[in-house]
């Protein structure tokens, strides 16, 4: 039996499609549609909403009676953030920026002292830090999706770089 087919509680699953629903749509929403989106009929949604509100999860603003994630979600949400290995989840793409830029890449994370580098990948041509260079701080613009892949992400990287240079991607 895999993961999928594992025996699981039905009304939890129909209830954690509420949160992803509202999570997605990223604004304060009426019953109905919270509930036309999970396709589930109003009175069973309002009845999930209730015990959701009664466990942090989910508020419903008093005035206008939209329905909104809750203050919990977040903490929920930043104790699994706490949990990621952001150094792991990032070495694939420092790997593919590495080929993509024909030039070694450092990843570093903000410390008590500033910058600190905790991984790199290196290219064919050494690479000489001097805290003193002439570098410059760059921050690409923002891509859609449909542009998101290594190659068209790290093209316009590849393009521009003339000399040492620290990347800052988003």
């Amino acid at each position: 039996m895999t993961r999928n087919e594992k025996q699981g509680i039905q009304s939890v699953e129909q209830g954690m499609e509420l949160l992803k629903v509202m999570a997605t749509n990223g604004q304060p929403m009426m019953l109905r549609d919270l509930a036309a989106a999970v396709g589930m009929n109003p009175s069973s949604a309002h009845r999930y909403l209730t015990s959701f509100i009664r466990s942090g999860f989910v508020e419903q603003d008093p005035a206008s009676g939209l329905y909104e994630l809750g203050s919990y979600a977040l903490t929920f949400s930043l104790a699994a953030l706490r949990r990621l290995d952001h150094v792991r989840l990032a070495a694939p793409e420092l790997s593919a920026l590495c080929t993509s830029l024909g030039h070694t890449v450092l990843l570093a994370v903000w410390g008590n002292l500033g910058p600190t580098v905790v991984r790199w990948e290196e290219a064919a041509e050494p690479l000489t830090v001097n805290p003193c260079c002439r570098g410059a701080i760059v921050r690409p613009p923002r891509m859609g999706e449909e542009q998101r892949s290594h190659g068209a992400r790290h093209a316009h990287l590849r393009d521009g770089l003339n000399g040492p240079t620290l990347l800052y991607l988003t």
